[in-house]
């Protein structure tokens, strides 16, 4: 099996939740959308052909050198690769805690199927060149009829963070809403907002369409540009457009929601270098 990577490298993860735990990403090529205000565009066609081998060898050798155990599948869109299934459950088998990344357009519902089934046996094919047979079955389907875990046995490793395109990125009328239906407590759902009228979307949306996991609001961060060449400045950070974000999301926040708005803390360090 061969999926397309754009890059592969440690870091710490800069957003949601896990923010600040050091952190293997796995960034796939292709994206079925095309957002106005795209930080990872260069993910649309850039990348190199690798096996899943190939890339769960390179994951291990930085787990061994840096002792962690998340990796980040992010993209692009990695749902965008019918491989990127395969890499999931091989990922989980191996004992990492993985964070899917996603653009809010892919069925979670097929995919965990999908899974379901590799796991099982059902799909042996697909993933080790071998069927199951009849008498591997034990009748009980949250159980691997040849003794390895099911996914149902490790899904509590596999954690979704779901975007929702808001208006300004042009690609809000592309969302799977049944997708919301899907997410658990141990996953994220994530608003990307440019101005007040996504603001207000993404809390119109929530109102209608409650969650059972955090929601977080991600404001957009223009291009930032480091102070001076040669200097340690770091990344110049405009704020006032955000602050006047987070005043209007104190003001409207729906009230027994869990929301939180976070930054991107890559960008902060780093501005728009990749790799980080």
């Amino acid at each position: 099996m061969v999926l397309l990577i754009n890059e592969l490298f440690y870091s710490i993860q800069g957003e949601g939740l896990s923010t600040g735990i050091p952190t293997t990403f796995i960034r796939t090529t292709g994206c079925n959308l095309r957002c106005s205000w795209c930080d990872t565009s260069y993910a649309y066609e850039e990348g190199e052909k690798m096996t899943v081998d190939q890339i769960l060898n390179t994951v291990k050798e930085i787990r061994e050198t840096h002792g962690h155990d998340d990796v980040c599948l992010t993209g692009g869109e990695p749902l965008e690769q019918q491989e990127a299934a395969e890499l999931i459950l091989r990922l989980l088998s191996d004992g990492y805690v993985i964070t899917l990344e996603t653009n809010g357009t892919k069925s979670l519902a097929s995919l965990f199927q999908h899974l379901h089934e590799y796991s099982l046996g059902k799909k042996r094919d697909t993933i080790e060149n071998e069927s199951s047979t009849p008498e591997e079955s034990t009748g009980n389907d949250s159980e691997d009829p040849q003794g390895s875990p099911s996914f149902l046995d490790m899904k509590d490793r596999l954690h979704v963070s779901l975007d929702i395109k808001c208006p300004s990125s042009g690609e809000s009328q592309m969302m799977n809403l049944m997708n919301l239906n899907i997410l658990t407590k141990g996953d994220q759902l994530k608003f990307v907002v440019r101005d007040e009228e996504d603001l207000d979307f993404a809390f119109s949306l929530l109102l209608a369409n409650p969650v059972f996991c955090t929601t977080i609001i991600q404001p957009v961060i223009p291009k930032i540009e480091v102070q001076g060449a040669g200097t340690t400045n770091g990344p110049v950070f405009q704020s006032q457009r955000i602050r006047t974000l987070v005043e209007r999301f104190l003001a409207n926040r729906p009230k027994g929601l869990d929301i939180r708005f976070m930054l991107q803390q890559h960008k902060m360090i780093w501005g728009d270098q990749r790799g980080v």
